[in-house]
């Protein structure tokens, strides 16, 4: 374009030389056709973008509102870890928390049709998430180690006589099956259990 404007420029400066004059007039014209197919291709990819950006929109919305609830669901998992007496360790609910914030700004970005700003920041939650989880895993496994312990001592084991399982287990079956409303059946039910538990 820059050149097309020298040319015009001493073109119209040749003092009526008449192939420089041409060339002027030429050059001229040449940057006005190449201006206006410029502006076309510029119209061309706005609508081009606009058309996929509409098209996109849908399927990020959908993908905004997961994401929103699986925010709350973190939420809702970090408050719980925070009670009672399985309250997570501070570090895990940090994560947690952290990573409640990337789903929410995955949200809106994704809500805003911003799909690689929410792509990279559900990434993120994700990372945390994984965090806290090798985290859990890994008090687990500690757990699991003080257990095997615990296993290695004595025991007290029932004798075979005292165990009543079963016979207890047939009792409640009967009781529960037995107990039918309808009187000409509660027969018929007991034999069956009965039956059932030979």
């Amino acid at each position: 374009m820059r050149s097309l404007g020298e040319a015009k420029r001493l073109g119209s400066k040749s003092g009526g030389f008449f192939p420089e004059e041409r060339a002027g007039r030429e050059a001229a014209e040449a940057q006005q056709a190449l201006a206006d197919e410029l502006a076309w291709a510029e119209e061309a990819l706005r609508k081009l973008r606009q058309a996929a950006s509409e098209r996109a929109r849908e399927g990020l919305e959908r993908s905004s509102q997961r994401e929103g609830s699986l925010a709350d669901r973190a939420r809702d998992l970090r408050k719980r870890g925070e009670r009672g007496d399985g309250r997570m360790p501070e570090e895990m609910l940090e994560r947690l928390d952290d990573a409640e914030q990337a789903m929410r700004d995955a949200q809106r970005s994704l809500s805003e049709g911003d799909g690689e700003q929410g792509s990279e920041r559900q990434r993120d939650a994700q990372r945390l998430l994984e965090m806290s989880r090798s985290e859990d895993q890994g008090q687990e496994g500690d757990g699991d180690q003080e257990g095997d312990r615990d296993m290695a001592r004595k025991a007290d084991i029932p004798d075979k006589d005292k165990h009543k399982g079963p016979e207890e287990f047939r009792r409640r079956v009967l009781e529960g099956l037995g107990g039918t409303s309808e009187p000409r059946l509660r027969e018929a039910v007991k034999r069956y259990a009965e039956g059932l538990l030979k």
